[in-house]
Parts: structure tokens; sequence; C-alpha cells
């Protein structure tokens, strides 16, 4: 090019661009006679500047920081090109709903909040006017709402605007509603006024967890009759317990799921024949069951000291398929016949030895279990154990999590010699040790001999009829390294035996559903 066209040339290529701002300041895509003009103007910046990104810069008559302007500007050119930018707004309002936490979340600790204008879904519609009308568009990104006060309190935030909370629902339309709300536990003025807007919109609600004073409680009154799409229900409360009876939740036609720590569950009035899960904390009794007639999924909790009145008939649960529960001596007032999959997981210091109470609560039921998962518990001595196994014949996992457990007794019950084979459907075992030794875990340790002469003897089955091989094991948190035994463990995975240890925890074992708290239970 002739030197003296050059400064003409570039000054050229710098007005072009700035006919074009338009386009380089948002998001929209151009049009096809602008996406010509940016094709056209890429092309002759790259034939300007390519060669002399190969020279001196000085050696021509644009100065640096001109050249800088073009290369910069070829930028915002490939920019506006993007096929981001094509994109179909289907796609992008498909990304805007991924960007939103899925419910539910973990509702104590996320610190993701609806109302923060500064997250998603808000600022999703600060990108550009095509951005703005698909996230206006899509109402499943304003229909989650959730709102932990107590976080807000704590951080020191600003209290949420009641308007922020309004604009929320009203861009909901009308789309079925999954609502967190937790209250502070230091009075906070707003929170009033922010729960009676969501009480407003009960019949749009499918998801709703709240927890509140009991003082609050009855509030939830104003919802009564207006819940035709109420799925699952969480209420927690916390205080002095002042409400007696709510009236709130009994006319649900669509309510499956429920759970609550309000003292005595039965003081708040459910569709109690429609629930197919229930979680209840810290209850009283199992009288709960009794109305729950169609539970298949449950999970309680009682405190450390109950004890089951001998004047209360045991009640029969019919449709229990899968129990999580923290205390043995509750099973002493049940019976589920069809249950499958049972978990006792202490969730404090008091275990007690009680698997006298587990064995005659499943001999008494009748049951067939397949899973049956213990964390924290004791289990101490094999003429407890022993009984315990020889009535779930029908077993195919099992998990022994923490607790005061004497490993070398479990591994000893659990090996099949010639004259004992206990749970000969077992196919999978999952073993936590715990590393250390504390007041949860007192005994971590197991004789590494006995603990492989245990798997290969569930392993190494052939002939043995009636008796299904051992397919997975996982041994996590081992107190000692299997030093001695890794040759005996290595010719079993070559075997074909899965074996899952502290470098894999990554991997699903077993293949058996994880509720309630399982996942939150720690040494």
């Amino acid at each position: 090019m002739n030197s003296d066209l050059e400064p003409d040339f570039v000054t050229n290529l710098l007005s072009r661009g700035s006919s074009l701002n338009n386009v380089f300041r948002t998001n929209n895509p151009p049009s096809s006679d602008q996406r010509d003009q940016i094709i056209n103007l890429v092309r002759d910046i790259e034939n300007y500047i390519d060669p002399r990104d190969q020279l001196d810069p000085t050696a021509f008559d644009s100065e640096p920081r001109t050249l800088q302007q073009l290369k910069e500007l070829c930028t915002a050119c490939k920019s506006a090109l993007s096929s981001l930018r094509q994109m179909p707004p289907e796609i992008i309002s498909y990304i805007f709903s991924k960007s939103i936490p899925a419910a539910p979340v973990d509702f104590d600790n996320e610190p993701w909040d609806t109302l923060d204008v500064t997250r998603e879904p808000w600022t999703l519609a600060q990108i550009s006017s095509s951005w703005r009308a698909i996230a206006f568009a899509n109402r499943e990104i304003w229909s989650f709402i959730r709102l932990n006060l107590e976080i807000i309190y704590v951080a020191g935030k600003r209290p949420p605007a009641l308007a922020t909370l309004q604009c929320c629902l009203e861009r909901s339309g009308n789309h079925a509603l999954s609502i967190y709300f937790k209250d502070s536990y230091a009075p906070m003025a707003e929170a009033g006024r922010l729960l009676i807007a969501l009480l407003s919109h009960s019949s749009r609600w499918i998801n709703v967890t709240m927890s509140m004073p009991f003082v609050n409680v009855q509030q939830l009154a104003k919802v009564r009759l207006r819940l035709p799409l109420l799925h699952h229900l969480d209420i927690s409360a916390y205080g002095a317990n002042t409400f007696g009876i709510l009236d709130a939740f009994e006319v649900a036609p669509r309510l499956r799921e429920a759970s609550l720590s309000v003292g005595d569950p039965c003081t708040v009035l459910l569709p109690w024949s429609q629930l197919t899960k229930f979680q209840g904390w810290v209850i009283p009794s199992l009288d709960v069951l009794s109305h729950a007639s169609q539970v298949v999924d449950c999970s309680l909790s009682f405190d450390s000291w109950y004890t089951k009145d001998p004047t209360v008939p045991v009640v029969r649960s019919h449709a229990l398929r899968r129990l999580q529960i923290n205390l043995e001596c509750a099973l002493d007032g049940l019976e589920a016949p069809l249950l499958e999959d049972l978990h006792i997981g202490h969730l404090d210091d008091s275990a007690a030895p009680g698997m006298t109470h587990v064995t005659s609560f499943i001999r008494r039921s009748s049951c067939s279990l397949k899973s049956l998962l213990f964390s924290r518990i004791t289990l101490e001595h094999e003429s407890d154990l022993i009984p315990l196994l020889e009535s779930t014949p029908s077993l195919a996992f099992l998990q022994v999590r923490y607790g005061s457990v004497n490993w070398d007794a479990l591994m000893h019950a659990l090996t099949i010699t010639g004259t004992r084979c206990l749970l000969p459907n077992l196919k999978t075992a999952s073993f936590v040790f715990g590393k250390t030794t504390t007041m949860l875990n007192p005994h971590p340790h197991v004789n590494s001999s006995k603990l492989m002469d245990m798997i290969e003897s569930r392993f190494h089955v052939d002939g043995r009829e009636g008796v299904t091989p051992l397919e997975s094991i996982a041994l996590i948190e081992l107190a000692q390294p299997l030093s001695t035994q890794l040759a005996r463990l290595a010719v079993l995975k070559e075997q074909g035996l899965k074996v899952i240890d502290d470098m894999q925890l990554g991997e699903d074992i077993p293949p058996v559903v994880r509720w309630t708290w399982v996942d939150y239970l720690g040494p």
C-alpha cells in the first residue's frame, strides 16, 4: 500500500468500525447487511495488520497505539460474529433454566438467594435487550423462590425489599412455585411482609420448605383450601410451641411428601392417607404411621430417652418399603411386612446396644430385607449379631459405618464356613471403619487377615448351592493399610471382585437409595 494513502486507509477502517458501535455494544445478532460489513471489515483489518505484526511497527506511518486500536476493533468484530449471538432463543432460555439451583438445595448452607439482584436470574436480564426479553419470557427461572433471612442477618446484609419479591413473583407468571423460606432467629420487621406475599401465591405452590418460630406458624392457616398443586411440604418450627393444631394443609389433593419438625406431627392436619414419603424429626411416638398408612419411604428420629408405651398397640404399616430411624428400641412399636431397606443411624453419641430390638422387629414383621445400613451403632457381641443375620437371609446389601463395632467379630460372623453361611444372598458390602479412635468410633481397627478370609469365603462359593458370590465391597477409612494382604486382594480383583477404597469414593457403591440424613453422618 502507498504510504501516502496509509493514514487515510487506517482512518477509514476506524470510521467503519465506529458506524457499527450499536452492534458491538450489545449481545444482539447483527443484521444481514451488518454481518457483511463486519466480515469485510475483519478482512481489511487483518490484511493491514498481519504483515505489520511480523515487522517493527515504528517503520510505518501508523503509531503502535493505532495498530492496537485496530486489533481491538478486529476482536470486537469477531465477537459480533460469534455463533452465540445466533443461538436460538429456545436454547438460550434452556441454558438460563440450568443456571438456577436445582430444587431441592442444601437449605441451611446454600448461600444463593433469589432476591439478590447481583445474582441469577436478575443478571441474565442485564446483558442485552434480546437476553432481557428471553429472561422475562422464561417464567421457570423466576419461579424458584429461595429466601434465607438467617444467612442474610448473620452476613450483616440489608434486608430484602418486598418490591423485589413481588417483581420476582410477577415475572413467574402462572408457573408452579418452589418456595424455600427461612425466617431469622433474630426478629426482622420485613419477615412478616415477605411471608404474607408468599402466602398470597399458595395456589401455585408445588414444593414448599419453611422454617420459622412456632409463634408465626399459625400464619400458614391463610393458605387453607388454596393448595391445588402442592406436592412436597417441609415445615420446621423452633422456640416455644404455642400453636396447638395447625389446620392449613389438610386439603391438598396432590400432596405426597411431607417433612415435619414441629414436635408431634399429628398437630399438623395433613391428608395423611395420600402421603407416600414422610420424614418426622424428634417425634413422640409411632402413632403418625397409623395415620400415614400409604407411606413407602419414611425417616423418623426420636429423643435419645424415648421408650415405647407398653399399653400402645404395635403399628402395622402395610405399605412401608424403606425406613430410616435413629433408635433401635423405637422398632418395638412397629411391624412392616413389606420392608425392603432399613437404615439405623444414630445422630449423636448416645448409641446403646440395640440389636435385639432390630432382630425382634424383623422377625415380627416377617419382611424380606434387601438392604441393611448401620451408622454409628453399637455392635460389639457376636451373640447379638448372629441372630440378626440369621433373620435376614434375603439381604443383598450390608453397610456398617462407624460406631462402637467389634470388627473382628463381624468379619468372623460373615465368614462362610463348612457349617455356617449367614446372608447367603449378600452381593455388596460396605464398611467405613474410621481411621482414628474417637468417642463415637472407639474400635476402628480390624484384623486384615480375618477381613480377607471373609472376603475370599464369600467370593469363592462355586458349587455352594443357594449361595450368591460377593460382587463388590467398599473398604473405606481403614485404620491400618492391608499391606500384608494386598496380594490376596489383587487376585480377587483380577477374578472380577469390585473393590472400592478411599481413592475411589466417587463410584456409586452400593446400588441402594440414599435418603434423608444418611449422607451427613460422620465420625
